[in-house]
């Protein structure tokens, strides 16, 4: 079983760094704060997609069937998208009530991007809770879609 947890955990975390590294949008991490706005939803479905990405190769690996692996796949990634979302927006709504963090426009090099600017040290206290929650989302889930396989 523990081949099983490495590789499970091995594809959660690429799939983590690939979702909110490079394929996260300024469009998608300026909107995270805002109930139901499409940015929010967009970064928590491509999570969603990338979780289940993650659990179906598990599952492949693990010789089920593809209509069990297709099922508990869609499952998992659906509980992680959703789990995804809330903590993103609790996150963000926390940081940005409070003043922590700022999105602004800055000048480099002739064209204007946007620059985080942090206000407060707390903020890098709830990035730290925000991402272990997001990890301990990933235990539990590959916990439980390991007690549905074996």
């Amino acid at each position: 079983m523990a081949i099983e947890y490495i590789l499970g955990s091995a594809l959660l975390l690429i799939k983590h760094f690939l979702m909110e590294g490079p394929l996260q949008t300024e469009y998608q991490y300026k909107n995270k704060a805002e109930w139901g706005h499409l940015g929010g939803i967009l970064h928590a479905s491509l999570h969603l997609i990338g979780t289940f990405i993650a659990f179906f190769l598990l599952c492949i690996f693990m010789k089920q069937s593809l209509s069990y692996a297709l099922a508990l796949s869609s499952f998992l990634a659906l509980i992680d998208g959703g789990i995804h979302y809330c903590i993103d927006l609790t996150k963000e709504r926390i940081s940005k009530t409070r003043g922590w963090a700022k999105f602004e426009k800055k000048q480099k090099d002739n064209n204007t991007i946007p620059v985080l600017t942090i206000y407060d040290d707390k903020f890098f206290f709830i990035l730290i809770a925000d991402q272990c929650l997001h990890f301990f989302t990933y235990v539990c889930l590959l916990t439980l879609c390991l007690k549905f396989i074996l």
